[in-house]
C-alpha cells in the first residue's frame, strides 16, 4: 500500500566509469564487451564489477541497473550500422539496440535503465556490435568538455542500487 511506501530504501552498490577514449569492435560482424572501468567491489559485496566489465550479483535481490554510453563514429564513409545488447550468463536478453550512423561525425548519448529481480551467481555483460550491412566504423567514445572544471563523459558508465524493504 502506499503508507508502506515511506519504508521503501535504495542502497547503491556500485558506479563504474569507463576511462577508455573509445571501444570500437576491432572489425565487422565482431562483437566487443563493453568495460566500465576499474574493478568495483568484491565477492563480500551484494555485487561486483571486473575490469572486463562483467557485473556479478553477489546477493539475490532485486535491483535498479543503469547504463550509459555514447554511440558515435568519427571518420569513415557511407552509413555505420551499430547494435548495443545485454547478456545474462552470456545468452542475450531483451532487444538489440540499433544505431544507424550516416554522417563521419555523430554522436547519441544513451541510456537505459530496468529493475530486476536476480539470483546470486548471474553475471551480466553488454557487447557492442559492428554490423556488415554497414560501414566498419563507429563504436562508443568518450567526450571531453573543454573548461577545466567540467567532468568527461565517458565512453560507457553503469550504476547498480539495490531496493532494501
Amino acid at each position: 500500500s502506499l503508507a508502506n511506501a515511506s519504508n521503501i530504501k535504495i542502497e547503491r552498490v556500485l558506479d563504474g566509469a569507463s576511462t577508455a577514449a573509445s571501444q570500437e569492435p576491432a572489425a565487422l560482424d565482431t562483437a566487443l564487451q563493453l568495460e566500465f572501468g576499474p574493478a568495483v567491489n568484491s565477492i563480500s559485496d551484494p555485487a561486483m564489477l571486473s575490469s572486463a566489465g562483467a557485473l556479478t550479483i553477489n546477493e539475490a535481490g532485486t535491483y535498479r541497473l543503469k547504463i550509459s554510453a555514447a554511440v558515435g563514429r568519427v571518420g569513415g564513409s557511407g552509413t555505420s550500422e551499430i547494435y548495443l545488447r545485454a547478456l545474462i550468463g552470456g545468452t542475450q536478453v531483451g532487444q538489440s539496440l540499433h544505431f544507424k550512423l550516416s554522417s563521419s561525425s555523430v554522436y547519441i548519448p544513451i541510456l537505459d535503465e530496468a529493475w530486476l529481480t536476480l539470483p546470486a551467481g548471474v553475471v551480466i555483460t553488454y557487447e557492442i556490435l559492428r554490423d556488415s550491412a554497414g560501414n566498419n566504423s563507429g563504436g562508443l567514445f568518450q567526450g571531453m568538455p573543454t573548461p577545466v572544471d567540467w567532468n568527461d563523459n565517458p565512453s560507457a558508465a553503469i550504476r547498480l542500487e539495490r531496493w532494501i524493504a
